[in-house]
Order: C-alpha cells, then sequence, then structure tokens
C-alpha cells in the first residue's frame, strides 16, 4: 500500500508540475493576447481618426463640386443671357440692314417711274 502511496503522490507531483507548467504557459498566452489587443486597439483607433478625416475631405469635396456646380449654372445663364443679348442686337443690326435696303428699294421702285435726266431711261 505505501508503493501505491508513493506512486500516488510521484503521480501528483508529476500533476502539479504539469499545472504549473500549463499556468506558466497560459500567463506567457494571455500577455500576448493583451499586447496583440492594444496594438490592434492603436490601429483602430488610427483607422477611425483615418475615417474621420476622408469623411470630413469628402464633405468638403462634396461642398467644392456644389460650388463648381452652381457656379458652372450661373456662367451657363450669364453666356446664354449673353448670347441673347448679342442675338438681340445682330437682329437689330439685321433689321436696321433692312429698313436700309427698303428705302433703297423704294427708292428704286419710287424712282423707276420718272425719266433719267442724263440719258432719258426710265
Amino acid at each position: 500500500m505505501e508503493s501505491e502511496i508513493d506512486l500516488l503522490r510521484q503521480e501528483n507531483a508529476r500533476l502539479v508540475a504539469k499545472i504549473t507548467g500549463l499556468e506558466s504557459e497560459k500567463a506567457e498566452l494571455l500577455k500576448q493576447v493583451a499586447e496583440e489587443k492594444a496594438k490592434h486597439e492603436a490601429e483602430n483607433t488610427e483607422l477611425r481618426s483615418r475615417i474621420e478625416e476622408l469623411e470630413k475631405g469628402r464633405t468638403d469635396t462634396t461642398d467644392a463640386i456644389a460650388e463648381l456646380k452652381a457656379e458652372v449654372v450661373k456662367l451657363r445663364d450669364d453666356n446664354e443671357r449673353s448670347d441673347g443679348e448679342m442675338v438681340s442686337g445682330n437682329e437689330q443690326k439685321t433689321i436696321d440692314g433692312l429698313e436700309t435696303q427698303s428705302s433703297a428699294s423704294l427708292n428704286t421702285i419710287y424712282y423707276s417711274g420718272f425719266e433719267c435726266i442724263e440719258c432719258g431711261c426710265e
């Protein structure tokens, strides 16, 4: 029976040593997990900061695009008004030209009923 007790003591010592080794390994793994967690938290913080910067940049870009679109619309409207004024000016010149041509035609018609003083032709 004493040999059985000795065997159990040996088995107990072996298991205690194994437990001690496992606890040491567990402590090392927990340390590694804590280090990895800290590393990931730092990366996450950096990425969140970068996301905020990008979102702000996107908002700024969206605002700038909206401003540029508004400016393009304004320039198009101004251009169309300018073109309209140019057309109106050109139409006025055309009307003035037609009036001159009409006057000349009327003069020709008016004078065609008379004899030419120099040669006597109509």
